[in-house]
């Protein structure tokens, strides 16, 4: 060794740990050119050479490049060996010693060093996501995914109550302080996040409409590695208000939002909220093997911001809910069967491509029964698809029975087990941002996406106030001329909410008629 610093012969490997060492030191060490003279420090110390290794562990990007120095010479350091590490990683810059102490068996050798614990895996990485959480997070780099709801409560609250509610809600649950680190390896990771609140826009004006606030929420996208990945909007008077939570959707899905939703309320009319813990993915939770990657990872990106789409809602009265809820029982079919049957006799109705057509409907479906889980914030659906070919002359009922036959599979174990391997097996080849939209384009790309979250699971009222109505869920796929259909069940009350960037006119008019005439209401 001519140089300390400097292999003779050459070896790259040697001179390729040198550097990086070098760069990584040079960002810790007071004196300007302390790494690049790191090896004469030791020496002038009276300590010997440092010997180098490099090595990459399993867990990650991260490299970890040693100095190891053994000192033998009688005093203070006597039989002690000094670790120098240099953490290089896509984002950070680190490097600190440590004292080692090695076997008395061969003390002159690294290989049976004992290193005090040195973490890997940072302590705020709170879980890698599931194959489904890792499809979202991808296809929301291309296309904003965001999912929303707006609620319309009654009831005399300040905006500080709806402030405090936000910041016990975000503690309540641990995925509302995350953001998601793709950089750790080629799994992303969900990264738990400090002192970041969820914002809060306040909107003080009687004007205000939900349906062109939400669409904003919906419409603005979200950046992966930035946490909070939620963002709520007060409309707020002082006896009602309306309160819209958008989120990202690889943390949250529909019923989700309506618990959080719940949780808002709840701490507004002074309750207790206590924490939750983390669950597990959606995968692991339904028995699959969690992937893992040693290579490294890609930084995310937020997605282009795209057209303004236009949200609007309708809803039954009770009246009429209860009669189509009765009919939907004669027929021997679900609401959802029924709601589908309208949206393609109505929209078949008005629009020439959906008539000369197959038309499909994408159907997500709650399995959080299934995997054991209660109110929890995460994702926990399994997708199924209404397949309705052109022509036909089918009556509303035999067509919402063919809708009903066509889900009747949708949760059994098999459906989800198949569902979950499609999305594992994607996932598995390292997927890219490019790579998931053409899946998209080519997989999940019904015209329609209906997701029906049915009645509400808790009472509407809260204390002095109450949840009058619900629009829910807001989201888009980013699929060219996409009809996003939501409903929900509140007081009685059928909700139904269309989202669309190019809406079908009269859409939801239409659907709303041809469940009256169904049920002679």
């Amino acid at each position: 060794m001519g140089c300390p610093n400097k292999s003779v012969p050459d070896v790259p490997l040697w001179d390729l740990t040198t550097n990086l060492v070098r760069i990584a030191l040079q960002s810790s060490v007071s004196n300007y050119d302390g790494a690049g003279r790191l090896a004469e420090h030791f020496s002038e110390a009276g300590l010997p050479y440092p010997n180098r290794f490099c090595e990459e562990p399993v867990g990650g990007p991260v490299r970890i490049h040693h100095f190891t120095v053994h000192s033998l010479n009688s005093g203070t350091n006597s039989g002690q060996t000094f670790l120098v590490a240099a953490h290089v990683s896509n984002t950070q810059r680190r490097a600190c010693i440590f004292c080692l102490t090695p076997r008395k068996e061969n003390i002159m050798s690294s290989t049976f060093l004992e290193l005090r614990p040195l973490t890997l895996q940072p302590s705020d990485l709170l879980r890698p996501l599931g194959a489904f959480e890792e499809l979202f997070c991808l296809l929301d780099q291309h296309f904003p995914t965001n999912g929303a709801l707006a609620a319309q409560i009654t009831g005399h609250t300040t905006i500080q109550q709806w402030r405090d509610a936000l910041d016990v809600v975000q503690q309540r649950h641990p995925l509302l302080s995350a953001c998601i680190d793709t950089t750790f390896n080629r799994v992303p990771h969900f990264r738990r996040v400090t002192g970041q609140r969820i914002p809060l826009r306040v909107v003080t004006s009687p004007n205000a409409r939900w349906q062109r606030e939400i669409a904003e929420e919906v419409n603005e996208p979200f950046t992966p590695d930035q946490a909070p990945l939620f963002r709520a909007v007060l409309l707020h008077q002082e006896t009602h208000c309306t309160f819209i939570l958008s989120s990202h959707h690889a943390v949250c899905d529909g019923s989700s939002r309506i618990f959080l939703l719940r949780d808002m309320l709840l701490s507004i009319s002074g309750n207790t909220l206590a924490a939750l813990s983390l669950a597990p993915s959606r995968e692991t939770l339904f028995g699959a093997k969690q992937r893992t990657s040693t290579e490294p990872g890609l930084p995310s990106f937020a997605a282009q911001r795209p057209l303004l789409p236009r949200v609007e809602g309708v809803k039954l009265t009770p009246q009429q809910t209860m009669a189509l809820q009765g009919r939907a029982r004669e027929e021997g079919v679900t609401i959802h069967a029924a709601i589908s049957a309208a949206l393609t006799i109505a929209g078949r109705g008005i629009d020439e491509n959906w008539r000369n057509s197959p038309l499909r409907i994408m159907s997500p479906a709650e399995i959080r029964n299934i995997l054991g889980l209660k109110d929890q914030c995460m994702v926990s659906v399994v997708g199924g698809e209404i397949f309705i070919a052109s022509g036909g002359s089918m009556t509303f009922w035999e067509l919402a029975r063919f809708a009903k036959d066509g889900l009747s599979s949708v949760k059994s174990r098999e459906n989800i087990s198949r569902k979950i391997d499609l999305h594992c097996t994607a996932v598995s080849s390292n997927l890219t941002v490019e790579q998931a939209f053409q899946l998209k384009r080519n997989v999940f790309n019904a015209q329609v996406m209906f997701t029906n979250l049915g009645r509400l699971p808790f009472d509407s009222t809260f204390g002095p106030l109450k949840l009058e109505t619900l629009w829910a869920p807001c989201a888009l796929r980013g699929i060219e001329g996409e009809q996003t259909l939501g409903a929900v069940t509140v007081n009685g009350s059928l909700h139904l909410t269309h989202t669309s960037p190019a809406p079908i006119p009269g859409l939801l008019a239409g659907i709303e008629e041809e469940l009256r005439k169904a049920c002679a209401i």
